[in-house]
Order: structure tokens, then C-alpha cells, then sequence
């Protein structure tokens, strides 16, 4: 199947059909946040909703930028982290970090604020299995082998609602982050 949001996340409803349970909508090429383990901002999350019955979460797609050196990124290790809803911010992590290495990371084409390379990322991995309720799920760039500090692009339609680590999850900027 395919998928056209900045991050989504897939379900497993059936073993030979997923479907997508959250869309920030599509790359905007006009901000991004940064997600950076060498950086203050260390990683970003956005909430989802999961409804019915239980699913089990098995990919993920998203878009971002490099900004630095060269703008060129060279990403290695990207960790994903779901968390349990704490009144409107990330709380408990779910499990541990799932590292999915590269996400196969490719140029798109197009650029952010009009000079800076957008990249794709997409990642598959082991069903993490959440009931029905409220959810984060984080993304950072862990280590910096390139010079640059990676960011996370931003989507349309603009729901709003996104979350920011330093030391503490606190909220960000009214801006949806784009991934499904």
C-alpha cells in the first residue's frame, strides 16, 4: 500500500493488511523541529489516538532535514519511542526505544525553507502492541556523524500538537509534525 504523510504509523489488522493509524498530513517544506541527539532538542513526539480494539503498531514514515555543515545528511541510527499519554505530554515509555537504523533515507527532491535538501524515511519492525487510548510516539537522530542537526519537517493539514525533549517533554509550537 501506499503511503503520502510526512510520519505514519501502521497497524497490523490482519496479517497480510495494514492500515495507516495516524497522518500528519503531507511535507510542507516550510519548518522543521529539531530531533538530535547532539542537539538541545534532543527528540520530538506526536500524539495519536489508537480506537476499538487493541493493534499492533509495524511501520513508520516521516520526513525531515539536515542543517549545518552541508545540509547533507548521512543518518545512521534514528530511535523510535512510543509513550502512554500524561495529560497532553509524553509519559511512560512503552517498552524500550526501537533503533531502526537509517530508515533508508533518501533525497526527495524538493527543499525546506527553500534551500535545504527534504529527505524520506520509512522504518519496519516488531509489532508493538497498544489497546485503545492515547499515545506519543518519539523520534531522534541518535549521534551526529555528519556535521548537521537533524530536524523533523512539518505537515498539512496543521493539527497543532507536537512535544519537544530537552531535559523534560514540554509542548511546542502549535505546528503538526508530518508522519503517519
Amino acid at each position: 500500500f501506499s503511503l503520502v504523510a510526512l510520519f505514519s504509523l501502521g497497524i497490523m489488522a490482519a496479517p497480510a493488511m495494514a492500515a495507516v493509524i495516524y497522518n500528519g498530513g503531507t511535507p510542507n517544506q516550510g519548518t522543521a523541529y529539531p530531533a538530535d541527539t547532539t542537539d538541545t532538542s534532543k527528540a520530538v513526539a506526536v500524539p495519536f489516538t489508537l480506537t476499538g480494539g487493541g493493534a499492533g503498531v509495524t511501520d513508520a514514515h516521516w520526513w525531515g532535514v539536515c542543517d549545518g555543515n552541508n545540509n547533507l545528511c548521512n543518518s545512521t541510527n534514528f530511535l523510535l519511542s512510543f509513550y502512554n499519554d500524561n495529560a497532553g505530554l509524553p509519559g511512560g515509555l512503552i517498552g524500550s526505544s526501537i533503533s531502526v537504523g537509517s530508515a533508508g533515507e533518501a533525497l526527495t527532491g524538493a527543499m525546506v525553507a527553500g534551500s535545504v535538501p527534504e529527505y524520506v524515511y520509512s522504518a519496519i519492525f516488531s509489532s508493538v502492541n497498544l489497546n485503545a487510548g492515547n499515545y506519543w510516539l518519539g523520534i531522534s537522530r541518535n549521534g551526529n556523524m555528519d556535521g548537521n542537526i537533524w530536524f523533523m519537517e512539518t505537515g498539512t493539514p496543521n493539527t497543532g500538537s507536537h512535544a519537544l525533549f530537552t531535559n523534560a517533554w514540554t509542548s511546542a509550537p502549535p505546528d503538526s509534525l508530518a508522519f503517519n
